[in-house]
């Protein structure tokens, strides 16, 4: 954890945690399995992640309320274009997760958060 301080390895540490919603949960998570001092030395990274994954949380909720409307058309085809139009970027492989009923592993949270936290 010699550069825990970017926010490219702080996500890897909020990906591997129960992951949180409130960055105060998640300040404390890191001050007991880390550090204080350390928590509080990322404490803005803190911010921006939580942050981030409560974007996530919301347009997947958003998403999953859709899928039930967009499941019922009546072929794969107009499901894609529907799914095309309404979502762009990561909201659009959640939405085809969804879909497909597969799940939303750690790899697609990453892969959405860097994308929310233009992370490369």
């Amino acid at each position: 954890m010699a550069d825990i301080n970017n926010l490219g390895n702080v996500l890897d540490l909020f990906i591997s945690s129960p992951k949180f919603t409130i960055s105060k949960d998640f300040f404390d998570y890191i001050s007991l399995t880390l550090d204080l001092e350390i928590a509080t030395k990322i404490n803005d990274e803190i911010n921006q992640i939580t942050k981030a994954y409560s974007t996530f949380v919301k347009k997947s909720e958003q998403i999953k309320e859709r899928m039930r409307f967009i499941k019922k058309y009546p072929s794969r085809k107009e499901q894609a274009e529907a799914i095309r139009q309404e979502y762009k970027c990561w909201a659009m492989t959640l939405a085809f997760h969804m879909l497909d009923e597969k799940p939303i592993d750690d790899l697609i949270i990453k892969k959405s958060l860097q994308k929310i936290l233009n992370i490369k």
